[in-house]
């Protein structure tokens, strides 16, 4: 049995054949052994395989971390918010931007952090986690220091794909 990808205990076992239509148990002998029977930690990810797999299969597959089959998929839309003109000094109406996890297979969205760059500020009520199909809204307002075309970034840090911050391109003119 590999635990977080090292391998803590074996046990020969022989032919097996499934003759039952039992349950497949986790944490238990029999379904009257599972009466209080727990787990210490989560189970995430469980396979079955109709061969033994090889020590480098296993380590593949635990060092594929969230880019395995529990991979997070996130949607940022829309990818770019442009403000109308507004006076130096005052800030604008916000402008909604989803923040969605799209993941195909039931990773969860960890989000370390929400944050803009330049004359632009970010709002939001995003839970630390979101699980599959799950979304929040980030409204981000623009109050220009100076006249002019100003340009900003939304970044949101999380444990998606590429380990980039997800990021929306924002401008506006300050008047």
């Amino acid at each position: 049995m590999y635990v977080n990808g090292a391998l803590q205990n074996t046990t020969a076992l022989g032919t097996f054949v499934d003759k039952n239509s039992t349950d497949l148990l986790f944490g238990a002998k029999d379904s009257n052994d599972m009466e209080g029977a727990f787990l210490n930690g989560l189970v995430d990810e469980v396979e079955l395989f109709d061969r033994a797999l090889a020590a480098s299969e296993i380590s593949a597959i635990y060092n594929a971390g969230h880019s395995g089959k529990c991979k997070v998929e996130v949607s940022l839309k829309p990818g770019e918010l442009t403000f109308a003109a507004q006076a130096v000094g005052t800030t604008s109406p916000p402008q909604a931007v989803t923040l969605k996890n799209v993941s195909p297979n039931g990773g969860v969205l960890d989000i370390a952090s929400i944050s803009t760059t330049g004359d632009f500020a970010e709002s939001n009520q995003c839970p630390a986690s979101l699980n599959q199909g799950q979304e929040c809204i980030i409204e981000v307002t623009f109050t220009p220091l100076s006249q002019g075309t100003l340009t900003g970034t939304l970044a949101v840090s999380d444990n998606g794909p590429n380990g980039l911050p997800q990021q929306v391109k924002l401008s506006g003119t300050g008047q």
